[in-house]
């Protein structure tokens, strides 16, 4: 009894925590497109062109990573009632997986991501949306919790019939003791200020169940202060 009820003071807490994150992740967004529409609202023709298109693309920014934050949220709720829907297809995974480090290159230009596989290209069938969201979550965390400085690599093999797919960083790791329930809704890892680092800390609990529907696994290794190895395991055709 004693158990349950600790239990369901820690969830009481967690959710506080999470609606005071969320609050301020959604506020922040809101705050920087209302300055910007102002800005371009009051004397518009005296702005240099340059300056409008700065200030465009800093609202449109804004704009994705608010519509990013919904995503989160309404995935959740799909999630916990059952409707997460999947539609999987053939896809050619080396392929799928080296357009997702190109893009993250691009879009990081001072980073090195790198892509690794001794392999033949292989089928995979799979939501091509859905297993982007969950390579972009751990690329995205990687890129976050990584000095600039140090390589993120992507790596696939195959194992026991299944496609194995890691993505490395070299950044914070995490406490042994918050790995096995890095991947619950709420849950942050002691090492990771949400202030600092941003999110809802949705991401791997998502990411967790899009690879489930799959049936697929997904795990973690790490040491603190020595970086963190994410897997994903996918069953072959």
């Amino acid at each position: 009894m004693i158990r349950d009820i600790t239990a369901l003071q820690e969830l009481d807490r967690k959710k506080d925590e999470f609606l005071s994150v969320a609050s301020h992740e959604l506020r922040t967004p809101l705050t920087t497109i209302k300055g910007y529409t102002q800005l371009l609202t009051q004397g518009v023709e005296d702005l240099p062109a340059e300056d409008r298109a700065t200030y465009l693309n800093a609202v449109l920014s804004e704009i994705d990573r608010m519509m990013g934050l919904i995503t989160e949220l309404l995935d959740v709720s799909r999630i916990e009632t059952n409707r997460l829907q999947i539609e999987p297809q053939p896809i050619r995974w080396l392929e799928f997986l080296k357009r997702r480090a190109t893009a993250f290159r691009v879009q990081n230009p001072a980073r090195k991501i790198n892509f690794e596989a001794n392999l033949e290209e292989t089928m995979l069938v799979v939501d091509p949306d859905r297993m982007r969201q969950v390579i972009d979550n751990l690329l995205s965390n990687a890129i976050k919790y990584s000095p600039d400085s140090t390589e993120i690599l992507i790596r696939a093999a195959i194992h026991d019939g299944c496609m194995l797919t890691t993505v490395i960083d070299e950044g914070i790791g995490i406490p042994s003791d918050e790995i096995p329930r890095l991947f619950e809704r709420f849950h942050r890892a002691r090492n990771v200020s949400s202030r600092y680092y941003g999110g809802l800390g949705l991401g791997l609990y998502i990411a967790k169940a899009i690879v489930e529907a799959h049936s697929g696994t997904i795990w973690v290794q790490s040491v603190e202060g020595k970086g963190a190895t994410f897997t994903i395991r996918l069953p072959m055709p």
